[in-house]
């Protein structure tokens, strides 16, 4: 007679039935509550808000570096789940990229002494 495997303990390791809700070996409770299943995220809204963040600061001061660091976590946040983040990531993105080109235009229009 073959014995079937149940689930094991995420405790102590031990090889238990499968209607186990409770481990005997330990006491570890093996019902999943809803921490355990699926933490949440807040799906890039962190990237998304410093990516705006970046641009409307770098409008006003430090345009090269935070044009660059608003399209870097502008992309981030479009790689995450969550629809506000994408939107504010596609922003600061888009921003970063125009603050890009408007400091460098500048510097370039500074230099030339247009």
């Amino acid at each position: 007679m073959e014995k079937t495997v149940g689930r094991v303990c995420p405790q102590c390791g031990r090889v238990l039935e499968e209607s186990f809700v409770v481990c005997p070996y330990c006491g570890k409770s093996l019902t999943i509550t809803s921490k355990e299943e699926k933490p949440r995220s807040k799906g890039g809204l962190g990237s998304g808000i410093a990516s705006v963040i970046c641009v409307v600061v770098g409008f006003f001061a430090f345009g090269i570096i935070l044009s660059i660091v608003a399209m870097i976590t502008g992309a981030t946040a479009l790689t995450r789940k969550g629809a506000t983040g994408k939107v504010l990531g596609a922003i600061g993105l888009i921003g970063g990229v125009l603050e890009f080109i408007v400091t460098l235009l500048a510097f370039i229009g500074l230099n030339l002494g247009l």
